[in-house]
């Protein structure tokens, strides 16, 4: 769902990152499931 053209937005970016990166380590303390870090990598984190 990212559009390059939104993530050259810092404030979208920023709260794309902060609402994956929390996603993600929510669904590490519960699975270790390494998917999302691969989105992380889409968002260029």
């Amino acid at each position: 769902m990212i559009i390059r053209q939104e993530a050259q937005i810092p404030e979208i970016a920023l709260i794309l990152r902060a609402a994956e990166f929390a996603a993600h380590k929510h669904r590490k303390q519960r699975i270790t499931w390494r998917g999302s870090s691969e989105r992380l990598s889409d968002l260029g984190a």
